[in-house]
């Protein structure tokens, strides 16, 4: 790995969060997955114009198929049923895509999971800003 690719692993991993989805024994959660903060040039992709002609900041499916970016706690057998293994299924975007187009509470989640994250950058780069 070159320094500039170290340097931008490191940039992104300080974006990166991970959101519980399922809840496991004790305080571990049994599925997770790893979402990545929209760098702020992505911003207007998450703008939506109101009624009142007003902003509002809004994530969609497509965002949450973007912005996710790992999982933890998968197997083969939660995504296919017995027919699938207990070995843990690794993560592909698209394999993604395919998982959470039918779990609209998961994609509820992270979509605020990202909108959460979002705020809370700006926030922080404002407090920055007036200090």
């Amino acid at each position: 790995m070159t320094p500039a690719e170290r340097l931008i692993q490191q940039l992104r991993d300080q974006r990166k969060r991970w959101i519980p989805l399922e809840e496991g024994p004790g305080a571990a959660a049994a599925k997770r997955v790893q979402i990545l903060r929209p760098p702020e040039t992505d911003l207007p992709d998450f703008l939506t114009t109101t009624e009142d002609g007003h902003y509002t900041l809004q994530a969609e499916l497509r965002h949450v198929e973007k912005y996710v970016v790992g999982w933890d706690g998968f197997t083969e057998a939660d995504l296919v049923g017995p027919a699938g293994s207990s070995d843990a299924a690794p993560f592909a975007p698209e394999l993604w895509r395919e998982v959470v187009a039918d779990k609209l509470q998961w994609m509820r989640q992270i979509a605020q999971a990202l909108l959460d994250l979002i705020l809370e950058h700006r926030a922080a780069r404002d407090t920055a800003a007036k200090n």
